[in-house]
């Protein structure tokens, strides 16, 4: 008799609309839960292919100095100028508007260029690598959750451990994300106030 009363009673929650409205909340709080876990695990696998593929074209890009090094040092020089790369943001703005001019100078002129330098895979002078960060990603005020970059201070290289000074944790490049953390070569943070002269 006890038995048929609990049975009925939990009949009858699981056919009111309330406990039917809890179950689907449930079920869909569940699979949010399981795509956000993929869609990690998927960025994850895509960061490190964007790494390989960064390293394999570092080691191609290498692999064409020496060439070209080597090739100048013989007394071979080629007869037509090294071509200007674009970076694949201008590609695409210059494949959408061909036929106008003034809207490319203006845009030109509103870009944001980065420096050359921050945009390599390897840091000068140092063997550890950057964090891969594509050209879009660049801009602070664009989302990059899996953003773990090494830090490099000086003479020594280590991985961001939470014992450094919280002015370095605090500082952002104003330019961007570099792929690295730290002050680099430079002997403390802030603006770079060295200047290369330029002779013409």
């Amino acid at each position: 008799m006890k038995d048929n009363y609990l049975l009925s009673c939990r009949q009858q929650q699981s056919q009111s609309m309330e406990q039917r409205i809890t179950d689907t909340a449930d079920k869909v709080g569940t699979m949010t839960d399981l795509l956000q876990r993929e869609e990690a695990k998927g960025s994850v696998a895509i960061v490190k292919r964007l790494t390989r593929l960064e390293e394999q074209v570092s080691q191609s890009a290498r692999a064409l100095q020496w060439i070209m090094d080597t090739l100048k040092a013989q007394g071979l020089h080629s007869k037509e100028d090294a071509p200007q790369l674009a970076s694949p943001g201008e590609l695409k703005r210059s494949e959408s508007e061909p036929n106008e001019p003034h809207r490319q100078e203006k845009s030109e002129r509103e870009k944001t260029f980065y420096h050359v330098n921050a945009r390599r895979l390897d840091y000068p002078d140092s063997t550890i690598p950057r964090f891969p960060v594509v050209e879009e990603k660049v801009p602070w005020e664009v989302d990059l959750i899996l953003y773990s970059p090494p830090v490099l201070n000086g003479d020594s290289q280590e991985q961001m451990d939470g014992s450094e000074p919280d002015s370095v944790k605090s500082y952002r490049n104003p330019g961007g994300r570099t792929g690295m953390r730290g002050r680099g070569v430079l002997t403390c943070l802030g603006p770079n106030l060295i200047l290369d002269p330029v002779l013409t």
